[in-house]
């Protein structure tokens, strides 16, 4: 079934390596984990580790990145809602088949299980 994007639950991909900073960070080049961040995540316990020198404004605030738990739905109500939580993955992957075929398949059911109607890969 087709949902109008205005009525749309969307879940969020983000691939810049977010976490939280009390959990140990992302591998640099081709972890296959992902983190589940609530929504409503409060920011000043972020951090991203992806290995990027691009990285660098996002260490110094974490606003300045693609979050996976950003604050709303997206611009003045672009889309209904977004999912409860959020994925968050390192994107420095090179191992593209085992990312296909192990943790995709969980990470689409995560947002079958929220009811999402569509994900939004937000590559960093």
């Amino acid at each position: 079934m087709c949902v109008p994007l205005a009525d749309a639950t969307i879940k969020l991909v983000a691939s810049a390596g977010v976490h939280y900073k009390n959990e140990p960070p992302f591998e640099h080049i081709n972890d296959l984990t992902y983190r589940l961040l609530p929504q409503q995540a409060d920011p000043k316990l972020l951090r991203p580790s992806h290995p990027s020198s691009i990285r660098q404004p996002g260490l110094e605030d974490i606003n300045r990145l693609p979050l996976p738990a950003d604050r709303g739905a997206g611009p003045q109500g672009f889309v209904s809602a977004p999912t409860a939580n959020h994925v968050s993955m390192q994107g420095a992957i090179k191992r593209l088949i085992t990312l296909a075929s192990d943790p995709a398949p969980a990470m689409a059911q995560t947002a079958l299980d929220e009811r999402a109607d569509a994900v939004l890969l937000i590559p960093f």
